[in-house]
């Protein structure tokens, strides 16, 4: 990053056309936009509307107020709560937390959430590649319900180094975090808002508030990773994982943080560990068990609702069951109406074994036989898979080679 006071503060980018255009790109070859999103935000630019909420901020008003929104999780029963600003307001936020990537150089290399140039599958290549790792002690921890759970007051503390290099910046960061209202229904009422999960800038405020525990990490050279929440270590000996394991419960609680109980995974030597959706065993990577049953449990919501369908619509099965494929290969491979990577592409260029795929694609074909079965009894078998194939189903298994054989090719050529 520049000196302080070299340069303006980044908020006085947030009228620049070409950095609106910058951003327009960026979320269009990264896939983060629907199709009527991209036609919204390209409206957006195109009418310069971000000019009010701009001017507002230049001249120090206040900020609107976000809408409180309570999020249902249909496969676990539990809610969330997420803060979402007006549309005009949460896409200045938006290119805001884009140019906030200056300061990115303040973070480690074993941070991957929220950055750019760095994901997910960067941390299951690094960590996957590290010699020896399997034969370590692993500690996987997860910190409940993080994004609420920050003290406003803390981080406003550990603003500093914006603060030092941006104090314009900050002190907008600031305001939004000290605000103590939010719109609930239309009601403005005091909640405790953390560090606004859901809000564009709440990536960035969530890597900055742990990175004091990345760099204990990366100073002692202990294979580690995070992603926002969710964090993962490795020691030649139990010993040293308790330590560690310590030492981030102390952090943590420090911070106004706690574990995840439910979500901690010690390994030893030689045992499978899994982080961020992939498993790791023997070398081999996989999609992690818990992603296995997340898919499954999908797998069945579906059947149900499409077997409501069927007698809503008095429909027949061979119609139920095409409709019933064709919904999930678009989750597998296509995709094209909501713009966003699918499971295939998510998944296929890390994993190095097909285990779990074939115990999907089995599990995938029982659900579609008990279609016309209606219930799961051994008339389910009188449907051939043959017949399966023909209504459109696509096994993960040969898509996954087909896929490892166009990239091979194309590698060649």
């Amino acid at each position: 990053m520049e000196e302080a006071g070299s340069r303006k503060s980044i908020l006085d980018r947030l009228d620049d056309p070409a950095r609106w255009l910058a951003l327009l790109t960026y979320r269009r070859e990264k896939g983060h936009m629907t199709g009527w999103e991209e036609r919204d935000l390209c409206a957006f630019i195109e009418h310069r509307e971000y000019l009010p909420v701009v001017e507002g901020i230049r001249r120090g008003e206040p900020f609107a107020l976000p809408r409180r929104i309570c999020l249902n999780k249909k496969s676990t029963g539990k809610k969330r709560i997420v803060f979402s600003f007006p549309r005009a307001e949460n896409y200045v936020l938006k290119l805001l937390a884009a140019e906030m990537n200056d300061f990115d150089g303040l973070f480690t290399r074993d941070l991957y959430s929220f950055r750019r140039g760095k994901s997910v599958r960067d941390a299951v290549r690094r960590l996957s590649r590290i010699r020896g790792l399997g034969e370590m002690y692993s500690v996987k921890l997860d910190i409940h319900d993080y994004f609420t759970s920050v003290s406003p007051d803390d981080m406003i503390e550990v603003l500093a180094p914006v603060r030092e290099a941006d104090p314009a910046l900050s002190a907008f960061l600031e305001a939004l975090l000290r605000e103590p209202f939010v719109l609930d229904n239309g009601v403005k009422v005091s909640c405790r808002k953390g560090i606004l999960a859901g809000a564009p800038t709440a990536g960035f405020m969530a890597d900055l508030y742990l990175d004091s525990l990345d760099r204990w990490f990366g100073e002692r050279g202990i294979p580690y990773a995070r992603y926002s929440d969710d964090m993962v270590f490795f020691t030649p000996t139990g010993e040293e994982a308790e330590t560690c394991e310590a030492h981030v419960r102390e952090h943590l609680a420090a911070r106004g943080l706690s574990v995840n109980e439910r979500k901690t995974v010690r390994t030893g030597p030689g045992e499978p560990w899994e982080f961020l959706g992939f498993s790791f065993s023997d070398g081999q990577v996989d999609v992690s068990r818990v992603s296995v049953e997340k898919i499954k449990a999908k797998l069945r919501r579906k059947v149900r609702a499409f077997k409501r369908w069927q007698r809503k619509r008095d429909a027949g099965d061979d119609q139920t069951m095409r409709a019933f494929i064709r919904y999930f290969n678009r989750k597998f491979y296509d995709n094209p109406i909501d713009n966003e990577i699918t499971w295939a592409r998510w998944y296929f260029p890390e994993i190095t074994t097909t285990d779990s795929l074939r115990e999907i694609d089995r599990y995938m074909v029982d659900c579609i036989r008990s279609i016309p079965a209606r219930r799961h009894t051994k008339a389910r078998f009188n449907l051939r898979y043959e017949t399966i194939r023909e209504l459109g189903f696509r096994p993960l298994v040969s898509e996954y080679f087909r896929m490892k054989e166009e990239s091979a090719t194309e590698a060649g050529t």
